[in-house]
């Protein structure tokens, strides 16, 4: 089973590269890592394919694209990482850190037995209550279509993804494991940029499209294309 870990980052190469040894330090087998880089952003990520050693082979490719927030950003490096046939599909921000030696096993031994779904960890800051570092089936997200929800821009995802895999009684919490989420109002953090600027106007219409798509049509069609291939 293979893991892509999905990250959108702006004007914070060094800490991209902090979450790449950290990923490196702790798996046991390989990992990619899908960073999505606005066109505009002047930071050096540094070429395609470059590859760490560090307790794992860690790929990790770069994309450049028009300037987007984290939900777009994270379902176009959903679709790079579809046409590269992984089985298991992870979202984390650049202030993301995995601690467990091992987790990547954990995370792939949790779909083996409990079957296709969400699966998620500890993160220090909300555990068990919210998935800051989902990772999900790949059958699941090609069934929907993206990882991110279509109301979606930046906030209110990880509501999504635990009603959503609630619904599906597909929700599975791994309580030994730490993905250490940093304090996410850090400056200047992934597209953080762009929210800390208006983030109450942002967090309001997130919050408002969430509760819209939950009592929507549309909601209930992605329930049952999922449901489909479980």
């Amino acid at each position: 089973m293979g893991i892509a870990i999905l990250t959108p980052s702006r004007e914070r190469p060094h800490e991209c590269r902090e979450m790449v040894a950290a990923i490196a330090d702790t798996a046991t087998g390989p990992v990619a890592v899908y960073i999505g880089v606005d066109d505009d952003d002047p930071s050096d990520y540094g070429p395609e394919g470059v590859r760490l050693w560090g307790g794992a082979d860690v790929t990790v490719k770069t994309r450049r694209g028009p300037r987007a927030q984290l939900a777009e950003w994270t379902n176009r490096l959903a679709l790079d990482a579809l046409d590269d046939n992984f089985s298991i599909l992870g979202s984390f921000g650049d202030d993301h850190r995995p601690r467990t030696v091992g987790w990547d096993l954990a995370v792939r031994a949790a779909f083996e037995e409990r079957g296709k779904g969400l699966v998620y960890t500890r993160d220090g800051l909300q555990d068990e209550r919210l998935p800051t570092a989902p990772f999900w089936s790949v059958e699941i997200i090609r069934a929907l279509g993206y990882f991110f929800p279509p109301y979606c821009k930046h906030l209110w995802a990880d509501n999504w993804w635990r009603a959503f895999a609630d619904a599906l009684g597909r929700r599975h919490y791994l309580d030994d494991v730490l993905i250490e989420h940093l304090h996410p109002d850090a400056p200047n953090g992934h597209t953080y940029d762009a929210i800390n600027a208006g983030n109450d106007e942002h967090e309001r219409e997130d919050r408002n499209g969430f509760y819209a798509f939950m009592d929507s049509q549309e909601y209930r069609d992605a329930l049952d294309r999922v449901r489909a291939v479980l």
